[in-house]
């Protein structure tokens, strides 16, 4: 247990000195923002499937069974659009 501990503190020194790094670079704070959930989002799906978090021990097939894993948005055609209404002023206007 002492093990995943000590990796779990290191893997997070590694995120946070990465964070730090885009903040030097002068990034937005969205951007950041983004970067830092999608880390801790990859973290997790490590975590939580038993995979490593030392980044010598992530793999290609790590990383693209995250993606894999991501839920896609729904494509435009699979939303159903609201029909539009005509306003009641374009009524009284003709």
């Amino acid at each position: 247990m002492q093990d995943v501990e000590r990796q779990t503190g290191k893997h997070q020194l590694l995120l946070d000195s990465f964070l730090r790094a885009l903040r030097a670079e002068n990034l937005a704070p969205r951007t950041l923002d983004t970067y830092g959930e999608s880390l801790d989002q990859f973290s997790q799906f490590l975590t939580s499937h038993g995979m490593p978090l030392a980044p010598s021990l992530i793999t290609r097939e790590y990383v693209e069974a995250f993606i894999t894993d991501i839920p896609l948005p729904a494509e435009a055609g699979d939303r159903q659009q609201p029909v539009p209404r005509p306003s009641p002023v374009f009524h009284l206007a003709c």
